[in-house]
């Protein structure tokens, strides 16, 4: 006879909480190496090949500042102080804004 599953008890409380998006950024580093996601980014798009950061670390850095609620480019430093923590390379605020200029089509505007 299978084993009667037991109830968990959740409590909803009110306000603000401990839990923070930024635990899932482990997570999603992982992700973009093991899948093997940062080599297809470098090879696919290739806008970053001289210096600087590569198209993968440009991308990560903005997945992961979304994740943590980022909506804009300057929201980058917020990620600057976890970059060692993660093991990632977090561009400067000016050089992902350079960054995503090398994809406006001008002639659209």
């Amino acid at each position: 006879m299978p084993e009667k599953q037991k109830r968990i008890n959740v409590e909803m409380v009110e306000g603000m909480s401990n839990i923070t998006p930024q635990a899932s950024l482990i997570f999603t580093e992982r992700f973009f190496e093991q899948s093997g996601l940062s080599r297809i980014i470098d090879e696919t798009i290739g806008a970053r090949k001289e210096r600087g950061a590569s198209d993968s670390e440009h991308i990560k850095a903005l997945v992961m500042s979304q994740i943590c609620g980022g909506d804009a480019i300057e929201h980058l430093k917020y990620l600057s102080g976890r970059a060692d923590i993660l093991g990632i390379k977090i561009p400067s605020v000016s050089a992902s804004r350079s960054y995503t200029q090398v994809f406006h089509n001008w002639e659209e505007d």
